[in-house]
């Protein structure tokens, strides 16, 4: 059964005119109209896709876009960033389900941009759909326990995350630099989109994660190393950086050799994944200060948006590896005068 959402509507990634977390309640100066293709779900009590607050949010985005309105950009930008933002102060079961949509159906997007999906498309596809929603739903379930427990555990919990988003966070970096490498015929290198200074100290100009604003510190202190512990957070750094860049350039080279991707899909997919790796930055840099400072909040924002990253990422794995492929699932997004 398909949802279909009466007010003005705004997908993925963002506002290409703004900071992401910093829209305001939406004028009427426009409406959205969506309608959005059923997904797998089942009733549960860690995330909810709920049409009302879906709405309020493709609102804004119409007001923001106007007549530029994407549904992409809205669906697989816009919405779970601003959601994402917001983690930290109430992790809340409709923001963590907006991000299982964007998910799945971001899943669903790339298989479709690359032909087939990337290597996925088998017979260990065809899992258990209800199988795989328990199971992220339980590992999801775990994160937000953690970031809710005693002051000494969250800090343990932190630690214990850092090791694995440094791996998803320098893969990403990797695959970027791939598909930035090897835009299709008649589209030149966009060498300056991704502005690095180090690993970690990435930034997009499109797009402001004001979750950052709160972590950025931790870059200074990675640099200084003023003590044993971010000593210690420098070591992962350094050991993770290379052999998890090299793993996300080699797995995209191979994908970009094997599949060809239209100029039309392509500034769409950069895009995307330029936000995807400022949350990840974001959750890493999180856990990194919560434990590094001895600060029980950050590690409890930490491993919030921890658990938003590990969502958001396995509802895209599960839509990529959906064998049934977009059909007609794809989100209708109309942004309407009024």
């Amino acid at each position: 059964m398909r949802l279909t959402l009466p007010l003005l509507f705004s997908l993925l990634l963002f506002s290409l005119q703004g900071p992401i977390g910093c829209f305001q309640p939406a004028p009427t100066g426009w409406k959205a109209e969506v309608d959005l293709p059923s997904v797998p779900f089942w009733e549960n009590q860690v995330i909810r896709i709920d049409s009302k607050h879906i709405q309020q949010e493709a609102d804004a985005y119409c007001n923001d876009r106007g007549w530029n309105a994407d549904e992409a950009a809205f669906l697989f930008g816009r919405m779970p960033l601003t959601d994402f933002d917001n983690l930290c102060r109430t992790p809340l079961p409709e923001l963590l389900g907006d991000m299982y949509l964007s998910g799945y159906l971001g899943g669903l997007w790339l298989a479709d941009v690359l032909g087939s999906s990337p290597g996925m498309g088998n017979n260990s596809a065809a899992t258990d759909q209800q199988a795989a929603f328990i199971s992220m739903l339980s590992d999801t379930r775990d994160r937000l326990d953690w970031a809710s427990g005693p002051g000494k555990d969250v800090l343990q919990k932190a630690y214990n995350e850092v090791s694995m988003l440094l791996l998803l966070y320098g893969y990403n970096k990797g695959y970027i630099e791939a598909i930035l490498d090897k835009p299709p015929a008649g589209i030149d290198p966009q060498e300056t989109v991704l502005e690095c200074n180090s690993f970690l100290d990435c930034t997009w100009s499109e797009v402001h994660l004001n979750v950052l604003d709160r972590f950025d510190f931790a870059l200074a202190k990675l640099e200084s190393k003023p003590d044993k512990r971010w000593r210690e957070m420098a070591r992962k750094v350094d050991s993770s950086e290379k052999s998890s860049i090299a793993m996300g350039k080699k797995v995209w080279d191979q994908i970009l050799g094997e599949n060809s991707i239209k100029a039309s899909e392509y500034d769409m997919l950069v895009e995307l994944s330029l936000g995807y790796l400022l949350a990840g930055k974001a959750a890493v840099l999180g856990v990194m200060s919560g434990y590094a400072e001895q600060d029980v909040q950050a590690g409890r924002c930490g491993l919030n948006l921890d658990a938003g990253l590990y969502l958001w990422s396995n509802a895209y794995f599960m839509g990529l590896k959906d064998i049934t492929g977009p059909g007609d699932r794809r989100a209708v997004l109309t942004c309407m005068k009024l």
